[in-house]
Formats: C-alpha cells, sequence, structure tokens
C-alpha cells in the first residue's frame, strides 16, 4: 500500500466520520474538536490495515498475523468509538480502546520493521516507562480512593462485630455466648484494635482499610516471590483492591480477617518443596497459618482445601521436586491443633466451636447455587474469565507428561495450584446465599494464581519487548482491563478516574442518613450508656455502637427477627422501633403490619412510648406504681 493509498483510504474514513456527525442530533463537541482526532485514529486504522496485509505478504508466523490482525480490530473499535470515549463514565472500555490506539502506534510502526531493526529496541524503551505510569497513576488513585472510601467503611456486619468486641472488653462476664455463632478471631481483631487505639468509629474504620490494604500487599509480595517481577507485583496490588472494591470489602466484614493469615503462610512457605528439616518447618507454618484462618470465619475453612494441589505434586512430580509425606501428614494436624488452641484461648472453653458449628447447620438458603454464582459473575466479568484462563493453562500443564516434568514441583506453580483449588472451593459458600462479600475469600487466591500464572508464562509465549513490542502492548492493554472496568458498580474503585461523593453514594452508612443521625443525636439525650436496648429490625447494631447501649444475654446482636410473642420484654430498659430511613433487607422482614403488631405487645408488656421521631419511636417501660412507705395508712 502507498502514500497515495494511506491518503484515499483516512481521507474516506475522515469524510465518513465528518457526515456522521453532521447527521447526528448531539452535535455538542465542535468538530474542529474531533478533526485532529478522527485524523489520528483513522491513520492508526490504515497503519493496521497495511501490517496485516504485509504480514499475509511476507507469509509471517501465525502468531504475528494474530497480533496484526487483534491490531486491526483494536483500530477500527477506536474510529467508530470515539464519541463513546468522549464519555468515560458511561463507556470506560471505548476510552481506553480509543487512547490505546494512539499510544500504541509506535509498537504498530515497530512490529512492520524488519527483524533485528534497531528501532524496536528504542519502541521498547517507549513502552517500560509508559507502562510503569500507568501503574503510578493507579498507585496514585487507589490511594486517594482509600482516602475517599474510609468514611464510609463499614456496615451491619461490621457493628456486629464491633459491638461485640466493645461489650467483651467493657463487661466480659455479661456476653452472650450466641455471639459465638461466628468464630472468635473477628472478635480478638477487633478488641486488640481498640486496645491500641480506642472506640473511636473513625479509628476503627481506618482499620478497615489497612486490612484491605494489607491483603493486597501480601498478593503482591508473594507474586514478586515467585516471578521477581515488581511490575507484577504492583499490578497484582491494584487488582486485588479493584476486585475488593467490587464485592463489598470496605464494609468491614470477615473475609479479609481470614485471608491474611492464609497470604502469611502462602509467603512464608513460598511454593518450595516440603522436603527434609526445611519442609516440616514450612508444613507446620502453613498449617498454622491455616488453623488461624478458619478460626476468624468458619467458611475459611474451605481455603484449606488449596492443600490437595499438594496430593497432585505428590504424585505426579518429578522425584526431586516432591513433596515428602511426613510434611503433609503435618500440615493438617498442624492446622487443627492451631485453631483448638486459639478456640480455647478465648476463655470459654468448647462453646464458641459448638455455637459455630451449629450455626453452620441453621443457615437457610436463598435461591439455587447456580443463580447465586451467576450474581457474582455479573459483578465482574473479567474476573471469572481470568479465572477460566487459569484452570485451562494448569489442565494443559498437569495433563501432559512433558510438561509435568518442567514445571510441576517448582515454586510458582505450587503456589498457583494451591491458590486455584482454595478459590475454587470458596464457591461452594454459593450454596447458600449469593452475598457479594463471599467473593473476598477467593479474591486473593484468584489474583495470585492468575498473576502469577501470566507473569511466569507471558515471556514463553511472546518472546523478548525489544523484539515484539506490539504484542507485549497489546497484552498489557489487555491486562489493564482489569482495573479499568466498573462492572457496573460506580462505587468501585477504577485507575481511570477519582471517585466522587456521589460515586460513594450507595456507601452511605445508614446512620449518616440526614434524618437518621438527627434522631439518634435526639436519642442520645434520652438514654444513658450501658442500658439494655432492644432494636427492630434488629440488624442496624450501629445504634447499640453510638448511644453506648447493649443487647441482654442471651440474645446478643442479631440480624433475625425474633418471635415477638416469645420475647421477654420486660427484662429490657428500652425498646426502639424503626420505621424510616430502612432499606429493601429492611422492609422484607420489618412491614407495616409487623410495626403495628410489635407496638400492640408491647403496650401489653407495659411498655409506653416516650419519643416519636421522624424515623424511630422509643418505648420504655412503666414504673410501677409506688408502694406506701411502711407506717403509712
Amino acid at each position: 500500500m502507498g502514500a497515495a493509498g494511506v491518503s484515499l483510504l483516512t481521507g474516506l474514513f475522515v469524510a465518513a466520520r465528518v457526515a456522521i456527525w453532521f447527521l447526528s442530533p448531539d452535535r455538542s463537541v465542535p468538530v474542529a474538536w474531533l478533526l485532529p482526532i478522527w485524523t489520528g485514529s483513522a491513520l492508526a486504522l490504515v497503519h493496521a490495515i497495511w501490517l496485516l496485509d504485509r504480514s499475509r505478504r511476507n507469509a509471517t508466523d501465525r502468531a504475528s498475523r494474530l497480533v496484526a490482525a487483534a491490531w486491526l480490530l483494536l483500530t477500527g473499535a477506536a474510529v467508530w468509538l470515539w464519541p463513546y470515549a468522549l464519555q468515560p463514565d458511561v463507556h470506560p472500555a471505548a476510552m481506553l480502546l480509543c487512547w490505546g490506539s494512539w499510544i500504541g502506534l509506535p509498537a504498530a510502526c515497530a512490529a512492520g520493521s524488519p527483524d533485528g531493526s534497531p528501532i524496536r529496541g528504542r519502541v521498547a524503551l517507549y513502552l517500560r516507562p509508559l507502562g510503569w505510569s500507568v501503574l503510578l497513576l493507579g498507585v496514585v488513585s487507589a490511594g486517594i480512593y482509600l482516602q475517599q472510601i474510609r468514611s464510609y467503611a463499614g456496615g451491619v456486619d461490621f457493628f456486629f462485630l464491633i459491638c461485640n468486641a466493645r461489650d467483651m472488653l467493657e463487661a466480659p462476664d455479661q456476653i452472650a455466648l450466641n455471639a459465638y455463632r461466628y468464630f472468635p478471631g473477628a472478635y480478638a481483631f477487633w478488641r486488640t484494635v481498640m486496645a491500641l487505639g480506642g472506640q473511636q468509629l473513625a479509628w476503627l474504620q481506618a482499620a478497615v482499610i489497612v486490612v484491605a490494604v494489607v491483603n493486597a500487599t501480601l498478593c503482591s509480595a508473594i507474586v514478586v516471590r515467585l516471578t521477581r517481577h515488581l511490575a507484577a507485583g504492583v499490578f497484582a496490588l491494584l487488582w486485588c483492591l479493584a476486585l475488593s472494591s467490587r464485592y463489598q470489602g470496605f464494609t468491614g466484614v470477615m473475609e479479609p480477617l481470614a485471608t491474611l493469615p492464609f497470604l502469611a503462610g502462602l509467603l512464608l512457605w513460598g511454593g518450595v518443596p516440603l522436603r527434609g528439616r526445611r519442609g516440616l518447618a514450612c508444613a507446620l507454618l502453613l498449617g498454622a497459618c491455616l488453623g488461624c484462618s478458619l478460626w476468624f470465619k468458619q467458611q475459611a475453612g474451605l481455603l484449606s482445601l488449596g492443600a490437595l494441589w499438594l496430593v497432585v505434586n505428590w504424585r505426579l512430580a518429578p522425584a526431586e521436586r516432591r513433596h515428602e509425606l511426613p510434611p503433609l501428614c503435618l500440615l493438617p494436624l498442624s492446622a487443627v491443633a492451631s485453631f483448638l488452641l486459639l478456640i480455647l484461648s478465648e476463655g470459654h472453653g468448647w462453646q464458641p466451636l459448638r455455637q459455630g458449628l451449629s450455626m453452620l447447620g441453621s443457615y437457610p438458603a436463598q435461591g439455587s447455587w447456580w443463580h447465586n454464582l451467576y450474581v457474582q459473575v455479573r459483578g465482574d466479568e473479567l474476573a471469572f474469565l481470568s479465572a477460566g484462563m487459569v484452570v485451562v493453562s494448569l489442565a494443559w500443564i498437569v495433563l501432559s507428561a512433558s510438561r509435568r516434568a518442567r514445571w510441576l514441583g517448582q515454586p510458582w506453580l505450587e503456589v498457583t495450584g494451591f491458590c486455584l483449588l482454595a478459590a475454587a472451593a470458596t464457591l461452594l459458600q454459593f450454596r447458600t446465599r449469593a452475598y457479594g462479600h463471599y467473593m473476598l475469600l477467593a479474591v486473593p487466591p484468584l489474583v495470585v494464581s492468575a498473576v502469577t500464572l501470566a507473569a511466569r508464562q507471558a515471556p514463553r509465549h511472546l518472546g523478548s519487548l525489544s523484539q515484539h513490542p506490539l504484542r507485549w502492548f497489546l497484552v498489557a492493554g489487555s491486562a489493564l482491563l482489569l482495573l479499568w472496568y466498573p462492572a457496573g458498580a460506580p462505587a468501585s474503585w477504577h485507575i481511570w478516574r477519582v471517585t466522587s461523593p456521589a460515586n460513594l453514594a450507595s456507601h452511605q452508612l445508614w446512620h449518616r442518613q440526614a434524618a437518621v443521625a438527627a434522631d439518634l443525636r435526639e436519642l442520645a439525650r434520652q438514654i444513658a450508656r450501658g442500658e439494655t436496648l432492644y432494636v427492630l429490625p434488629p440488624r442496624h447494631h450501629s445504634v447499640h455502637y453510638l448511644l453506648g447501649t447493649r443487647s441482654l444475654e442471651p440474645w446478643g446482636y442479631g440480624f433475625r427477627m425474633p418471635e415477638l410473642e416469645q420475647m421477654p420484654w420486660q427484662q429490657f430498659d428500652a425498646v426502639l422501633l424503626l420505621h424510616g430511613g430502612l432499606d429493601e433487607s429492611d422492609r422484607q422482614v420489618w412491614t407495616p403490619g409487623q410495626q403495628a403488631e410489635a407496638s400492640r405487645i408491647l403496650a401489653r408488656s407495659g411498655f409506653r412510648p416516650v419519643a416519636q421521631l421522624r424515623t424511630m419511636r422509643l418505648y420504655r417501660r412503666q414504673l410501677e406504681e409506688a408502694q406506701p412507705e411502711r407506717g403509712e395508712r
């Protein structure tokens, strides 16, 4: 294709875009601004056509032709998607494709140069700082997001945990053992946080952010140790934060606490063969960390199923990289022993264990397993696509004798396989509910396995950056989609924009609604700290934490609606009925009919309303008539 052909095609594309602009009902952007954009995009597209034609004529390898075809598709999409690229909040993928067609043009030009041309090395010098600039932009953007999301951190589970932890510190002899329907690790964590920095809500919210950052940092450290690739580690950190923001990772739930010891164990182990004295020590540490994860949450025990990959190694790996049987037997023993010791350290014997196990059997299911999984897939389709690619890649390795001999038993593959099985096992949780925060158990092992596998295998399939810059650019751009894609969640973090308060509106805490906040300030003048209070519906534990009230043994703080007729109302100092500021979950269990019924039952139980506020009504027990003093007539 000569200069005349290039000029003709470029002119045709630009003329077509101008005609479409004139026919469009929306011409808010002046055509003079768009002409340079259209011209540059058209040049990129024409060059892509020439590159594909050249690769076909020169009978180059299939990989080069596929790269040229992919570049042509990208530039073709960029030419027609430019109007949408001007709306990044609505069409972020269009923005990435269009800017990528310009930024990647030097790499495409280098791909069209002869093999061994020095221009390819010069383009590599351009791509390396470009990649690091994007990663550093992501780190800055993530830091700003974490600063903004801190005041929104929390949720019903968070206040449930910190209310129990506060009571365990202030009145340990009055704790309702019903609190231990969740294993006590989370309470121990929040007791420690309160002992170190106090019980101010802002301090506890900061701890939620720190836990998420430490999880992401551990993922990054594992990837760097296994791949010796710092850029891959930074990418793992950013991707872990992005997925956490999309699956309720900043609501103060227990899953991020449970993954901390799991990731610490993987980092300490590092995938080395469990052989000899070092293998025994690694198995002991890894098992202890798995037991600690279970101590934080019952379902975190599913992460331990990742150890089944060690059995694959024991059966199929070459002899010099094969795990030995004694460390494999020690690992589950260490996990069980550490878990039981941690349970006993709570000081209530085996009661926390019995309560926690009974909770697992009594949790009612909602929806089918496949529907609940589908809900998670829609939360981030690209994450599940990445998981599928990891599954295919590991099967490709395990099912080939030559590839098993080459890679099975190597540290990076051991950790990748362990993490993949652990992440897959956590999907069993969705047999009961479709809660997004259940995915937080799977996020860190998914990130570690996918990034490690990609970083180890990419050089083998793509060649060197200095010889194949366009291949690397396309693969890196595809990976950037994982950080760019908003997954329909405006409050989640994306690398391409700074989150505004309007985006975080869906994360607004219940007690910070204007009407609710005003009512709570009024209640603070009418309720003394330490009084026993029952709240209906019972899931809004922020009332207890902000007012300093407590629930009553043996009911404790809970989520499920009680049988109103069977409650011993006389044992409570006050009862609070909520009727405003409720969300859909509240309205499903707390209907106007139930509110009226609760008012009638409280009246029969000797309660009367003492404060009628905009969103809530406070009831107190009527004091019995004062009895005449002895001797009076």
